[in-house]
């Protein structure tokens, strides 16, 4: 749906009663109604970004190429938080060292028979997890390898092109990310979210107008922002979101990880 659309729905119904209604034809005509818009807009923008870390609608790849330990890589804007990571081997990579490690045969490693190690600790309740290897992000926008792993070999900057490349590949982590979505500022722009999150987004854009004018515990934000949780919990009992936005094993199999 359009910005416009969303605007119509919400100054006719959830929003009607509030002076914030008043945001004229056009865009607007006058200073306050502008600045109604606008703030409108800004709501709506809230709402969507609400809606995206709720439901994970965009998510994205984010290769970090030739991964070593305490290395520090800057992550995209759009950046919300991560879902998985994984190394070119498969295994899966943890989050600020978010992982059960337990004492255990030397088989249930990846390495094992390289000649490199004969026992090491794993995670017996995930045995995909890779033991050695964690993303630790440790500021905004940030991320840090935190670490190590045997058998790992340092990229050769006198190599081949094609030797480079290979290395690379073999020391790089591949990142699944939730993302933002792109902000709006104009009610001709099209915000590209199914229909079935509209009461969900009216919802909460209430909640937000009310909010601004709340004086009391009492005050009709409350009730909205209930009215906004119970819409997610309806769209997530009915089904009707996707659970998988972006086919990670297929991903990592074009770019040869696995």
């Amino acid at each position: 749906m359009f910005v416009k659309d969303y605007l119509r729905l919400a100054t006719g119904s959830e929003i009607a009663p509030l002076s914030l209604s008043n945001i004229g034809d056009d865009g607007g005509t006058d200073a306050e109604q502008k600045k109604n818009l606008d703030t409108l807009i800004g709501y709506l923008n809230q709402a969507n970004l609400e809606l995206h870390k709720r439901f994970q609608l965009l998510q994205y790849e984010h290769l970090l190429c030739n991964a070593a330990p305490d290395c520090v890589f800057d992550l995209p804007v759009d950046f919300l938080y991560p879902l998985h990571a994984m190394l070119y081997n498969g295994l899966e990579v943890s989050f600020n060292n978010d992982r059960r490690m337990f004492e255990g045969q030397a088989q249930n490693n990846p390495y094992y028979g390289s000649g490199i190690i004969t026992t090491v600790p794993y995670d017996r309740y995930h045995p995909g997890l890779d033991c050695w290897v964690s993303l630790l992000f440790f500021e905004p926008f940030k991320v840090v390898v935190k670490g190590s792993w045997p058998g790992r070999t340092p990229v050769n900057v006198k190599a081949s092109r094609e030797i480079k490349i290979e290395q690379i590949r073999n020391n790089a982590i591949s990142m699944i990310y939730v993302a933002a979505p792109d902000k709006v500022c104009d009610p001709e722009q099209f915000i590209d979210l199914p229909q079935q999150y509209n009461e969900a987004v009216l919802n909460y854009m209430a909640y937000k107008a009310n909010a601004a004018l709340a004086t009391n515990a009492q005050s009709p934000d409350n009730s909205y922002y209930a009215r906004f949780l119970a819409s997610v919990q309806a769209i997530k009992q009915d089904g009707l979101f996707p659970t998988d936005n972006l086919d990670s094993s297929i991903k990592l199999n074009e770019r040869g990880f696995v």
